[in-house]
């Protein structure tokens, strides 16, 4: 049976909620869900993909448990590419993203290009 926990971690002084599934020491798979999804988007592909990966989900910023600021001009590319690669931290990961994610996940290659 594959491994899935969730955690609540701070990212840019924020809370943001994150699943997990499969091995912490398996190469790391970020999956940015679309709109208006949440990280349980993934709930049926991630325990498949985690046999070999450590996939990680999380509600992005407004969606689901994470933070949802009021202001719109907090929902810049910018900023949702700063907290995913606040997630990242130094380790490069596999990148997923779908819809609205994909959105996110280009620019965060494009843009931190190190961190995919």
């Amino acid at each position: 049976m594959t491994q899935h926990w969730t955690e609540t971690v701070e990212l840019n002084g924020e809370a943001f909620f994150i699943r997990h599934w499969g091995d912490k020491d398996a190469p790391k798979l970020l999956m940015l869900h679309g709109f208006p999804e949440y990280s349980g988007a993934w709930n049926d592909l991630a325990p498949l993909l985690a046999e070999k990966f450590h996939c990680i989900a999380p509600d992005q910023r407004g969606y689901g448990q994470s933070w949802r600021p009021a202001d719109p001009a907090l929902y810049k590319t910018s900023l949702l590419v700063s907290d995913m690669a606040a997630l990242i931290g130094d380790e490069p990961v596999i990148l997923l993203g779908h819809d609205w994610g994909a959105s996110v996940a280009y620019a965060l290659t494009l843009g931190r290009p190190e961190l995919v």
